[in-house]
């Protein structure tokens, strides 16, 4: 009589099923792993992005501020000039000389003009100068006003660009900012928008100071 072989499954079975156990804990561990990286990377991005957007916005403030007191400067040489005349006892007469934007005023201020028409014109030009001094600053004539725009490094090849408007002398302002955009960093073109452009705020002047 033909003796029958018995098989035991149980063992091979359950190593069959603790194999298939530990892949999938070792895919699903993978797979966790790969998704906490890229979200670390995407958060430390972000982070970054912020970051960079809130120094520009400070280092933006602060050429606000050196802009104000380039207009503070250029009005006090105004006044001063329209009263006595003489260019080379002012202030920023050493940024002044030489200076092509010069010659209106000194031009005016031989004529019989009034003391506010001498400063008018004066100051002007003595905005227009002291402005293009600092770095970064491009003015552009707009009719009786100035316009000055510039641009601060926000990372991630964007910037914020400024855009302001300087008042005539004697107004109740002496500049407002006309528009704060978040644009890609191409050369400058004057008058020109960039493509992709999101508007961030349109700002409010700051109140003259003495």
């Amino acid at each position: 009589m033909k003796q029958k072989r018995c098989f035991n499954w149980s063992v091979g079975a359950s190593s069959i099923l603790m194999i298939f156990v530990v892949l999938c804990l070792t895919t699903f561990g993978i797979l966790s792993y790969v998704t906490a990286n890229a979200d670390n990377n995407l958060s430390t991005k972000n982070a970054e992005t912020v970051e960079n957007y809130y120094k520009a916005t400070a280092l933006s403030e602060e050429m606000l501020r050196d802009i104000d007191s380039a207009l503070l400067g250029a009005a006090n040489d105004a006044k001063q000039a329209a009263e006595n005349g003489d260019l080379t006892r002012l202030s920023n007469y050493s940024q002044y000389r030489s200076r092509r934007e010069l010659e209106p005023a000194a031009a005016i201020l031989k004529t019989d003009a009034t003391a506010q028409e001498k400063a008018s014109v004066c100051y002007r030009a003595f905005a227009e100068m002291l402005l293009t001094k600092l770095n970064g600053v491009t003015v552009k004539a707009e009719e009786d006003r100035l316009a000055a725009v510039y641009f601060t490094q926000a990372g991630s090849g964007r910037r914020i660009r400024t855009t302001l408007t300087v008042f005539p002398y004697g107004s109740a302002e002496r500049y407002k900012v006309t528009s704060k955009n978040l644009v890609n960093s191409q050369p400058v073109e004057s008058g020109l928008l960039d493509d992709d452009t999101i508007e961030l705020w349109q700002g409010n002047s700051s109140a003259p100071t003495e």
